[in-house]
């Protein structure tokens, strides 16, 4: 065998599990994922006759800011240019904190249902998806987000108006402000773990 030949198969079997033969080659990232599967709490070469491990551990829990208390990380980056993308970026941003995220959408067959704690000294609520919205931008948004000129006449266009105390939540059909924001509102619920977890704890707090 030409010597290449040798060093290409010698690298292929490093990238093979040597318990069970599961081949990682194909994995950018094989090095991990091999690891991982090695150190499995149920090795790949379990034996028939030896029981499962079942992974019993309640996920942990971690504190969690209510919606008027979030913590804002302190370096944001630049916010885009598009306008209508600012408050996407900006809830992105804001939650991918997870002690931030005092919310959750429990129920697939109940897409329009949030539970959201927004005080700690008022009970959990549940909302609609375009409540959550407007106390998003309420408690969080106009509270934690230096507008300049031109993103506050933005806001104003789309009947925001930082000036006032709240927003009450009307906007118009078409409106770039929840057009923008709305999707990946959705998105994140969408994508969230642990609700049941999540929904116990606020329903706790």
């Amino acid at each position: 065998m030409e010597i290449s030949k040798i060093k290409s198969h010698a690298s292929i079997m490093e990238k093979v599990c040597v318990k069970c033969g599961k081949d990682f080659s194909c994995d950018p990232s094989w090095t991990s994922s091999l690891r991982r599967h090695l150190s499995r709490k149920n090795p790949c070469d379990r034996p028939l006759d030896i029981s499962y491990i079942k992974d019993s551990a309640k996920p942990g829990v971690h504190e969690i800011h209510v919606l008027d208390s979030v913590i804002v990380p302190k370096n944001l980056g630049v916010a885009p240019r598009v306008h209508s993308k600012i408050a996407p970026w900006f809830f992105e941003k804001v939650f991918s904190e997870p002690s931030n995220v005092c919310f959750v959408r429990p129920n697939k067959s109940k897409p329009n249902e949030i539970v959201v704690k927004v005080s700690k000294d008022s009970p959990v609520q549940v909302v609609t998806l375009n409540e959550f919205v407007r106390l998003f931008v309420n408690h969080v948004l106009l509270k934690n987000f230096s507008c300049d000129d031109g993103y506050e006449m933005f806001l104003c266009d789309n009947y925001i108006f930082t000036c006032m105390k709240e927003w009450n939540g009307v906007f118009s059909k078409g409106d770039g402000f929840m057009e923008g924001l709305l999707p990946t509102v959705k998105s994140f619920l969408d994508c969230m773990l642990e609700k049941t977890h999540l929904k116990n704890i606020l329903l706790r707090m």
